[in-house]
C-alpha cells in the first residue's frame, strides 16, 4: 500500500524462479501427507509449464530417497503414465494422473526422512568381476554393500548396456515380491532412458534395495518342488530363434497351464521352450494369468480370515507383461527361470478360482484412455489400489495386443470394477489373534 493505494503486481513470475520452489514445496506436501497442498502445487506447476516427465520424476526420486526397503510402487506407476501420457488428453485427467503416484508416495513416506546412501565403492576394472561380487552381496542381503557397489558402477559411468541383463539375472535368482523386482525393471531402464540426465544413477540403487530386501518366495516350503525341478532343469535356456506361433500349441499350454497338475505345466512349458516356443509360451501364461482374474473367487476378498486378494491375482498378470518386455532382449538361462516362476504363479493362483464361474464382465473399455478414466475417477480406492488400476489397464491393452485375444481386456474391465477392501483393519486383527494367541502365520490359499 502506498499513500492508501493498494497497489498488486501482476508481472507473471518468472517460471525457472518458481519451479523449484514449487517442486519443494510439492514434496513437503508429501512428507505431511497433506494432499490437498500436493494437488494444488501440481496444477500450479502445470500452469508454469513443467513438463509432465519432471513432475513424475520427483515422485519417482521422492519415493527411491525415501523408501525404506527400496522402491515402491510409485515407479511403476510414473513410469507407465509418461509413456502413455498421450492416453490422459484432458487438464483434468492429467491433474489426476499426476496425484496418483504422488499420493501413493505420501502415503508410504510419511514424514519419514531420506534413507542414508553408502558411499560408492570402487568396482575395480573387470565389469563382469564387479557384478559378479554385486550378486554374491545381493544373495548373501548385504544390502549396503550391494548399493555401495551398484553406485560405484553407475559412478564410473556403466549404464543400461552394462548394467542390465546382470541385474537381471540377479531378480532372477529368487521370485521376489511375487515378481515386483522383475516387473519394475521392466519399466525402470525405460524410464531412465526417457528422464535421461543422470536419472538412472536416482533410481536404481532402491531398486537394488528392494531386490535385496524382498520376500524369496521360492524359498518357502509350498515352493521345494519348483525348487528341485528348476536344479534338474539346469541351464536351460530360450531358444534364440522363435518358432512361429501356433495356436493349438498355445491353446494345449494353457490347458496345462490351468490345470490341477502343477508337473504337467512344467513339463509342457518346458517342452515348448525346447522347441523355441517362446511366443506361445507368453501368451499361454498371460491368457491363464488373465482367466485367473476372470475366475478369481471375490468372497476371498472380504473374507478377514484369509490373507489373498485381488491383488495377489492382479500381479500374476502385470509380472507375465513384464517377462514379455524383457525377454527380448535377456534370452539368457534367467528368463527360463522367470518363466516357470509365472508357471508355478499362475498354475497355484487356481485355488483362488470361484467354484462357479463369476458373473459375466462389464464391456471392456474401447481404450487406454477410457481403462484410466476409470480408474483415475474412482473416489474409493486406497492408492495403492489405484496404483494396481494404472498398471493392470497399461498391460492389459498390451497383453490384448500381443495375444489378439479378448480375454486380457475382459479381465481389465472386472478388474476395474472390483469392489476392493479398503477398510484393512478386521483382517489385522484376525491376523493379530492367529499369531500371537493361537501361534499360526496368516492364511493364505495358494
Amino acid at each position: 500500500m502506498t499513500d492508501g493505494v493498494v497497489e498488486a503486481d501482476l508481472t507473471p513470475p518468472d517460471p525457472a524462479a518458481e519451479i523449484p520452489r514449487r517442486l519443494a514445496s510439492l514434496a513437503e506436501a508429501a512428507l505431511e501427507r497433506r494432499d490437498g497442498q500436493m494437488a494444488r502445487d501440481l496444477l500450479r506447476l502445470l500452469h508454469l509449464g513443467a513438463p509432465p516427465a519432471t513432475l513424475l520424476r520427483a515422485a519417482a526420486v521422492f519415493d527411491a530417497e525415501r523408501g525404506q526397503y527400496g522402491s515402491t510402487h510409485v515407479l511403476p506407476v510414473a513410469a507407465d503414465l509418461l509413456a502413455r501420457w498421450d492416453a490422459v488428453d484432458t487438464d483434468a485427467l492429467r491433474l489426476l494422473a499426476l496425484t496418483a503416484p504422488w499420493e501413493l508416495a505420501a502415503e508410504g513416506h510419511v514424514r519419514r526422512p531420506v534413507r542414508p546412501a553408502p558411499a560408492p565403492v570402487d568396482p575395480g576394472p573387470d565389469l563382469d568381476a564387479a557384478c559378479a561380487r554385486l550378486r554374491a552381496l545381493v544373495e548373501a542381503e548385504e544390502s549396503d554393500a550391494a548399493e555401495a557397489l551398484l553406485r560405484g558402477l553407475l559412478a564410473q559411468g556403466h549404464g543400461r548396456p552394462a548394467l542390465e541383463r546382470p541385474l537381471l539375472v540377479i531378480a532372477a535368482d529368487h521370485f521376489l515380491d511375487l515378481g515386483h523386482a522383475v516387473i519394475y525393471a521392466s519399466k525402470l531402464f525405460d524410464l531412465a532412458d526417457t528422464l535421461g540426465d543422470g536419472a538412472l544413477a536416482e533410481l536404481l540403487p532402491a531398486w537394488l534395495v528392494s531386490v535385496v530386501t524382498g520376500t524369496r518366495h521360492d524359498v518357502l516350503p509350498r515352493w521345494r518342488w519348483l525348487r528341485e525341478r528348476l536344479a534338474a532343469l539346469g541351464d536351460a535356456r530360450p531358444a534364440e530363434v522363435d518358432a512361429p506361433r501356433d495356436e493349438a500349441r498355445r491353446d494345449a499350454l494353457l490347458t496345462a497351464l490351468l490345470g490341477k497338475d502343477r508337473d504337467a505345466a512344467f513339463d509342457a512349458v518346458a517342452r515348448a521352450l525346447d522347441d523355441g516356443a517362446l511366443d506361445d509360451v507368453l501368451d499361454a501364461l498371460s491368457l491363464g494369468a488373465a482367466e485367473r482374474l476372470l475366475r478369481f473367487d471375490d468372497r476371498v476378498e472380504a473374507d478377514p480370515t484369509i490373507q489373498d486378494d485381488w491383488l495377489d491375482v492382479s500381479h500374476a498378470f502385470t509380472y507375465v507383461h513384464a517377462l514379455r518386455a524383457i525377454a527380448p532382449r535377456f534370452r539368457e538361462p534367467a528368463l527360463a527361470r522367470l518363466l516357470f516362476y509365472a508357471v508355478r504363479y499362475v498354475n497355484a493362483l487356481g485355488a483362488l478360482d470361484a467354484a462357479a464361474p463369476p458373473a459375466p464382465p462389464p464391456e471392456p473399455p474401447a481404450t487406454l484412455r477410457d481403462a484410466l478414466t476409470v480408474a483415475l475417477t474412482r473416489a474409493d480406492l486406497r492408492p495403492i489400489h489405484l496404483a494396481h488400476l494404472v498398471k493392470l489397464s497399461v498391460a492389459a491393452f498390451d497383453e490384448g495386443a500381443a495375444t489378439g485375444d479378448p480375454r486380457p481386456l475382459r479381465a481389465l474391465a472386472r478388474f476395474l470394477a472390483a469392489p476392493f477392501g479398503v477398510r484393512r483393519i478386521p483382517r489385522l486383527a484376525h491376523e493379530a489373534h492367529r499369531l500371537l494367541d493361537e501361534g499360526r502365520v496368516p492364511k493364505t490359499l495358494w
